[in-house]
């Protein structure tokens, strides 16, 4: 990636061309060349880190914070399964949409596994516990804020929810897991 105008010494060094070139590169997030007289470069890079794993049909696509591709993998190794995994047609567009839903509650926010964004209009979110939590389409961010505060109250998310949906306004609708109902009966 370093490039050179007319000769191949350090004075002809093309440290603009060459930055460049090596932020092509999609897991440099920055790069700063210097020259340092009389036979040295020096290069600093940051690292670009991923935040979330793409789940399209045959592989797995790392995206940043901002939803920008960075590398296309066939399976996600154990370094990466604390990502959280994004489905759903163009997600990588409303990451950030997703990330302002998360900064309303934290402490819950750690613990969603997946998100898929469905039909082009609300999310669809996995807890750590199995628990699926549909978010309505107007103002997400105020459902998932009172699903914080149930959980910090009650401990809400309990085993025994396999799914929360709060796609009605002023309506929770909570459906308990098959053994949970299979027990209650008897």
């Amino acid at each position: 990636s370093i490039n050179f105008l007319e000769c191949e010494n350090i004075f002809c060094l093309d440290l603009k061309s060459s930055k460049n070139a090596l932020e092509e590169n999609n897991w440099i997030k920055s790069a700063k060349l210097k020259l340092h007289l009389p036979s040295s470069l020096i290069i600093e890079v940051e690292e670009e880190t991923p935040k979330f794993v793409l789940k399209s049909e045959q592989s797995f696509i790392l995206l940043n914070q901002y939803g920008s591709k960075i590398i296309k993998l066939e399976f996600i190794n154990k370094d990466l399964e604390k990502l959280i995994v994004l489905s759903g047609k163009g997600v990588e567009s409303k990451v950030s949409d997703l990330l302002s839903i998360f900064a309303v509650y934290p402490e819950i926010s750690k613990y969603i596994k997946e998100a898929e964004f469905v039909s082009h209009r609300r999310w669809s979110l996995k807890h750590a516990s199995d628990i699926i939590i549909d978010l309505p389409e107007e103002d997400p961010e105020i459902a998932f804020f009172k699903i914080g505060q149930l959980q910090s109250k009650y401990g809400f998310l309990s085993n025994k929810i396999k799914k929360v949906d709060l796609r009605i306004e002023n309506r929770m609708i909570i459906k308990l897991k098959e053994r949970i109902i299979k027990e209650s009966k008897i």
